[in-house]
């Protein structure tokens, strides 16, 4: 379910009505922590520009947040107004079986764990035990499409913490107990450049991939489900693959699946 690709998917499509387009998921995969992990999905699929193209082929998009976040005082007022929703299972099920089609459900995967090796030049991806929104696209059949983000490691930087440390220890005992993780991060801040929570001036460039057509199964089957979360992480590879030398990244990098 990857929304960063949904643009690439819709716009080779003509104008329709709204009755004859199908769901997509678009599963974005972005590396970042806490608050900053919803704004680039937020600022990427709400700007104005995005909103016209949803507009003119009929899409809606609706971005899938943690349920947490929605308990937070004024900033849930604030997703609400940008279209965000739960990313229960409940919620993704029912945006995706809305009569009518044209939705975009979009999730974010790896979450608080992911943004533990959210370090600078590193491309991990926290993914292998991520096989929900696969069973949910198999249930509903909406296209899987793969979306990826380069450069949100870099806007930040992290303090060193390899796994088995003191450090990652706390992190991830504290992220089973709260269930989002504290990662140790900094960048600038406002009117210098040394210090700060502010990100750093870095671009960062979403590229989609091509949908993934998906036949709906009411009741996939554990072979179902891997075959397809293997077919998704290996166009998540190609996306990654075709893009990087464009965006600046070494040739010898590559995405690293955990």
């Amino acid at each position: 379910m990857a929304i960063q690709n949904t643009p690439l998917a819709i716009i080779c499509w003509k104008r329709m009505q709204k009755s004859e387009l199908p769901n997509f998921t678009t599963v974005w995969r972005i590396f970042f922590c806490l608050l900053c992990q919803l704004y680039v999905p937020l600022q990427v699929f709400n700007i104005r520009e995005w909103r016209i193209i949803v507009d003119f082929i009929y899409l809606t998009v609706y971005l899938h947040v943690l349920p947490f976040w929605f308990r937070c005082p004024l900033f849930q007022e604030y997703l609400m107004t940008s279209g965000s929703v739960s990313v229960s299972k409940k919620s993704v099920s029912y945006v995706l079986s809305k009569e009518g089609g044209g939705n975009i459900s979009v999730i974010v995967l790896g979450g608080a764990e992911e943004s533990l090796d959210a370090h600078p030049g590193k491309f991990t991806l926290f993914i292998h035990q991520r096989k929900g929104f696969v069973k949910v696209a198999l249930t509903h059949g909406p296209s899987l499409v793969p979306v990826f983000s380069f450069g949100e490691n870099e806007l930040f930087k992290q303090v060193n913490n390899p796994e088995g440390s003191w450090l990652r220890t706390v992190q991830e005992k504290l992220q089973k107990i709260m269930g989002f993780a504290l990662p140790l991060f900094h960048a600038r801040g406002i009117f210098q450049y040394n210090f700060g929570l502010m990100p750093y001036r870095k671009p960062i460039h979403t590229v989609v991939g091509r949908p993934i057509p998906v036949h709906r199964t009411p009741h996939p089957s554990p072979e179902q489900i891997e075959e397809l979360h293997q077919t998704y992480m290996e166009e998540l590879r190609k996306l990654f693959e075709a893009h990087k030398r464009k965006y600046g990244i070494p040739e010898h990098e590559t995405l690293i699946f955990k």
